[in-house]
């Protein structure tokens, strides 16, 4: 198979992926929705990130609704997903915080409890997020820089926009330098709001492109959110195109590379609402 047919064959996967998703979502809001079992069919064990979005998004509703839903009937029904430390504290992470707004008194301790082999993991990731809810909250009130977010360092201010602030932060847990988008005060005013945001950042999280800055996780606490993606320590298209002179093959380069990223993020079934200069690196 060509690399052609290859890319062509991958660009159709993912938009019948974005599809599914799509139609899974409206079904599950109305109550209709099908089993995911019923969905997947016989692909159930090699649609791996298919399987792990309609999760995402069953336990979401179904905990919406006030059902009596825990993570561990996920990894029941569907045993390779437990093998994943990272995406079952990724579906703890959503009982949790979906769980608090009807259970005010639900501790950590008491999910940290229910899977002991992961309790030191759930206590540092869902604790240090409740912990920084006021400090959190008054930074993006104020538009002020924090000196601490959860488990990250911030470093400086690299550049403010519509959508909020971003900034450079040190990751205390894993030794890393990542950059921390802070949404500005009222851009996510409804619960609804942040649910869709939380589930478009789970989608972004599933690119892998050379020129798509890895999202690598999603923060929240209480009603604030805030993106952590990989730092590139570059320059925005839009001071260099006038701090350096570009020829007309480097710009036709340029283009393609920018457009090939956009045409794969779509085929994703992912917009990205802000695409200019300032936002290219």
């Amino acid at each position: 198979m060509s690399l052609e047919n290859a890319t062509e064959n991958m660009d159709a996967t993912l938009a019948k992926h974005a599809a599914i998703l799509r139609r899974f979502e409206q079904q599950c809001g109305d109550n209709l929705a099908p089993s995911i079992e019923a969905i997947l069919g016989n692909n159930l064990s090699s649609d791996r990130e298919l399987l792990v979005e309609l999760v995402h998004i069953e336990l979401e509703y179904k905990l919406k609704r006030g059902e009596n839903v825990q993570v561990e009937s996920y990894l029941s029904r569907f045993p390779t997903l437990s093998s994943d430390d990272e995406l079952i504290l990724d579906l703890i992470d959503s009982e949790f915080r979906l769980k608090s707004r009807s259970e005010p008194g639900l501790s950590v301790e008491s999910m940290a409890s229910r899977f002991p082999r992961l309790s030191h993991a759930i206590r540092v990731r869902l604790s240090s997020q409740r912990g920084s809810t006021v400090g959190f909250r008054r930074a993006v009130r104020d538009q002020a820089i924090p000196a601490r977010i959860g488990k990250f360092d911030v470093l400086e201010e690299i550049g403010r926009g519509s959508f909020g602030m971003v900034l450079k932060a040190h990751d205390t847990e894993l030794n890393r330098t990542v950059a921390i988008k802070m949404p500005r005060a009222g851009t996510l005013a409804t619960q609804t709001e942040i649910d869709r945001f939380l589930r478009e950042a789970r989608s972004a999280s599933q690119l892998s492109h050379p020129s798509i800055v890895k999202l690598l996780e999603v923060g929240h606490a209480d009603r604030l959110c805030y993106l952590i993606s990989e730092y590139i320590d570059g320059e925005p298209l839009h001071l260099a195109i006038l701090r350096r002179t570009f020829t007309q093959r480097s710009i036709i380069q340029l283009i393609a590379q920018i457009a090939d990223a956009v045409h794969f993020a779509h085929q994703a079934g992912i917009i990205h609402r802000d695409l200019k200069p300032a936002n290219i690196i």
